[in-house]
């Protein structure tokens, strides 16, 4: 099994991170959450889409720690501003307590405004937005076909866009 899906693993860290050198070390330990949840894969012939959520998370979860490490500042090296003046103050990457709350709100009106979408349309939105499902596997676990999942995940998406602009309107 390894050999078999281990090109396609390769692949698609390549396309997600072409500039990492450390996509072996992803790839290995994608193996390792396999083989420890080998048992919780229902149907073994969706293993290669399973294998692909795997790689997918643990490559956003990575992502994210390097967000959370900020680059060394020396402390000994001079800090010039635009004109030329030498500052001691340090910036600060960290989102304001403003950004933070402006954040926290935006995602409060999204969830409004994903529970006020008719209920077909809340299933196939969550399904690929949130739970990242392609739309093969949405069109079988709804029962309808391949088109109407792209068309009701359209239209909630300009449904979404259009209640979301009034918010970043008022803004």
């Amino acid at each position: 099994m390894l050999r078999r899906y281990q090109s396609h693993l390769n692949r698609l860290f390549y396309h997600l991170a072409p500039d990492w050198q450390e996509r072996a070390d992803l790839a290995q330990e994608v193996w390792i959450r396999v083989y420890r949840n080998l048992h919780r894969l229902q149907e073994p012939t969706k293993f290669r889409g399973w294998l692909s959520r795997i790689a997918t998370n643990l490559f956003y979860d990575e992502l994210r720690k390097r967000k959370r490490v900020n680059p060394p500042l020396s402390l000994d090296a001079p800090r010039y501003i635009d004109d030329g003046e030498m500052s001691w103050e340090l910036p600060d990457d960290a989102p304001s307590p403003s950004d933070d709350l402006a954040t926290q709100e935006f995602y409060e009106h999204l969830r409004t405004a994903i529970s006020q979408l008719p209920e077909t349309f809340r299933t196939t939105i969550v399904l690929r937005e949130i739970e990242g499902l392609p739309y093969e596997e949405i069109a079988e676990m709804t029962g309808v076909s391949l088109g109407t999942v792209k068309s009701r995940i359209a239209r909630a998406r300009l449904k979404l866009q259009s209640v979301l602009q009034k918010y970043l309107d008022e803004e």
